[in-house]
């Protein structure tokens, strides 16, 4: 197919992402935790207890999926969630494919964009879209964001409708429910049609002439940050070698390359970009970085101890029994240790103030000793992707 959804606004902005080969074996912590928040609530809109859905929700990312507003979400939540489509754009008509398909789109025809809304549904004789952002990055307006547009049309031709009201939700951490909106009467589905019309026909005309060898140009833009055409893309690809091919021992000049300043922030961003993405890939599959000696170098998902974790109610405990704190006393010492998610920070705050100038470090350090042989601190595993070494193995006896 030649695109979804999701990159309506790379292709209608980009000619090149159009043409070029894509790879799709990317993640991120940020982008799981997105995922998790949105099966989250497609399951409550399917009639999942919320104790459930929790239950239900990576442990990671509980947290998240437990601070989302769903007061402010009530009534989305009584729509059809995870709606999937299929727009033909020569055709100007559109079909339901089915709910919660997560973007199996192999009945699309070669002439249709599939696109999922996260919400959708019918009130009134006007169609309704809603799609939920969970990050913080930049989104273009619903009134001209393309992912929106493209399910207004798609809804609008499914249902023979001549209005629908689209909606950005944004369920962001610590944030209220926000939204953005923008109707989309008759003409303006009419408008959205016939751009997606001549799009269409572009990249019809553009894949032919790629296939040809002829240079389709790309054109850079908030579209490129998680486009998957970026290590095929010719004006990425041109940056990073560039920002690569510095030579060491010429001098650096800054009134002369002084005019190369948005050249180099564009080089940095690049680079930064490449770096995204391979820790993306590596998180998938561990890859070769080289090898050392005997040792070959990986970069991949590796198992780390993490922070010391304290047991706060143990902590306490031999706190108050070294520091003599009276019974009396114990609950204003306990608030200041914060028993929850009680720190050696916190912990050292509150024994300076109660012994003489120089004997904190030690005092605390006696504390956390007798913490840990009550089994009152833990270092839990965490997994991260970073580089890690293995050691070759020896060639068996006789070998060359």
């Amino acid at each position: 197919m030649i695109v979804t959804g999701s990159g309506l606004e790379r292709f209608m902005a980009c000619r090149a992402s159009a043409v070029l080969p894509r790879v799709y074996a990317e993640s991120s912590t940020y982008a799981e935790r997105g995922t998790a928040v949105h099966a989250h609530l497609e399951r409550l809109a399917n009639g999942v207890e919320l104790a459930a859905s929790l239950a239900l929700a990576p442990e990671e990312h509980r947290a998240a999926c437990e601070a989302v507003d769903l007061p402010a979400l009530r009534e989305d939540l009584r729509l059809s969630p995870e709606v999937a489509f299929a727009y033909n754009p020569v055709t100007d008509t559109a079909r339901v494919l089915g709910q919660s398909l997560e973007r199996d789109y192999s009945s699309v025809t070669e002439d249709e964009i599939p696109l999922t809304m996260d919400v959708a549904g019918l009130a009134g004789g006007v169609g309704i879209v809603r799609d939920y952002k969970t990050g913080h990055g930049y989104v273009r307006r619903t009134s001209s964001n393309w992912q929106m547009r493209g399910g207004a049309i798609a809804v609008a031709r499914a249902f023979d409708l001549d209005q629908v009201d689209a909606q950005l939700v944004f369920v962001r951490d610590g944030r209220p429910v926000a939204r953005d909106r923008a109707g989309f009467d008759a003409f303006g589905l009419a408008e959205i049609s016939a751009e997606l019309h001549a799009a269409w026909l572009r990249a019809k005309t553009d894949r032919l002439a790629h296939a040809a060898g002829e240079h389709i140009p790309a054109t850079e833009g908030s579209w490129c940050r998680y486009c998957p055409s970026a290590w095929n893309c010719p004006a990425k690809i041109g940056l990073i070698k560039a920002a690569l091919a510095v030579d060491a021992d010429q001098a650096i000049r800054p009134r002369e390359v002084a005019a190369l300043l948005v050249q180099v922030d564009a080089g940095m961003k690049a680079l930064e970009s490449v770096k995204t993405r391979i820790y993306n890939l590596a998180s998938v599959e561990p890859l070769l970085c080289g090898v050392d000696g005997d040792d070959e170098i990986w970069l991949g998902k590796r198992q780390v101890e993490g922070n010391e974790k304290l047991d706060g109610r143990i902590v306490i405990e031999v706190a108050a029994e070294q520091l003599g704190v009276p019974a009396d006393k114990l609950a204003a010492f306990q608030s200041e240790v914060s028993p929850l998610t009680a720190t050696k920070a916190s912990l050292t705050r509150a024994v300076s103030a109660r012994v003489a100038h120089g004997r904190a470090g030690k005092t605390v350090d006696a504390i956390l000793k007798e913490v840990r042989r009550r089994d009152g601190a833990s270092r839990p595993v965490r997994t991260e992707v970073g580089l890690y070494t293995i050691r070759r193995s020896a060639p068996a006896a006789g070998g060359q």
